[in-house]
């Protein structure tokens, strides 16, 4: 079992490839940020018919625009409450496209491949430098 140690390592280090690709990738489109306000929350039924409580959120564009987005993040009960300030990435070209969240909700795929490549990167070495000794 030599080979374990060294397989997490890799493991690690492809896991931490992946999520500065995740990172490149999501920041190629010359992302905005801006801070909305949420000024409703409205009822939807979703696809299986629950009511869901979406929040509609206003904010100002780089260009002064005010833009009104209904948030993809859905609950019931609603997980938003009128007037909360929340995180709004968008694309300065379609404001009207923007999406809700911060830098961990964005990049969630990111900061999860970050932790498991580091916590696997780090049992490898550690299991190296503690495993048995070759004794020749």
């Amino acid at each position: 079992m030599r080979w374990l140690p060294r397989g997490l390592v890799a493991l690690g280090i492809l896991m931490l490839i992946g999520a500065g690709a995740s990172v490149w990738l999501r920041a190629g489109g010359g992302v905005a940020q801006a801070t909305g306000i949420v000024i409703r929350v409205e009822a939807v039924d979703d696809a299986d018919g629950t009511t869901v409580q979406c929040p509609v959120v206003r904010f100002r564009a780089r260009g002064g625009a005010i833009v009104d987005i209904t948030g993809e993040n859905c609950a019931a009960p609603a997980s938003f409450v009128v007037g909360e300030a929340v995180e709004i990435a968008y694309d300065p070209a379609r404001p009207e496209a923007a999406r809700l969240g911060g830098v961990l909700a964005r990049n969630a795929l990111a900061v999860t491949l970050t932790f498991m490549g580091i916590l696997s990167a780090g049992i490898g070495v550690i299991a190296a430098l503690l495993g048995p000794r070759d004794r020749r």
